[in-house]
């Protein structure tokens, strides 16, 4: 059996995937409903699920940010789903306003330490 850009163990093909959530927290999220932080953690955590998470497979990263960028967890940290879903849970809404979303971007963030 050959699997284009996967790992063949047995029978099955595995993906390999490093997937980095940059989830904004910033105070815009609850301004005109409080309950969409928590839409956005549930969204994640749902496509968590679907994944094949395992150190040698899918690996997932979580990057948040409001007026600064912070990694909540990196992409070594779990290798298993129901851990990140417990990070993810435990991720807080930032409440942050202010014109300096992103600052420092949350991708150059994630690209120099998240591995």
């Amino acid at each position: 059996m050959w699997c284009a850009g996967d790992v063949l163990q047995g029978s099955a093909c595995h993906s390999r995937a490093d997937i980095v959530f940059v989830v904004d927290s910033s105070g815009s999220i609850n301004e005109h409903d409080s309950a969409n932080w928590g839409r956005v953690k549930e969204f994640a955590k749902s496509v968590v699920r679907q994944l094949d998470v395992a150190e040698d497979r899918v690996r997932v990263g979580m990057v948040e940010f409001g007026n600064e960028a912070w990694i909540q967890f990196h992409l070594n940290e779990h290798d298993n789903a129901d851990d990140i879903n417990a990070d993810i849970d435990r991720s807080s809404y930032s409440c942050w306003h202010g014109a300096a979303v992103a600052r420092p971007p949350a991708a150059a963030v994630a690209s120099c330490r998240l591995c």
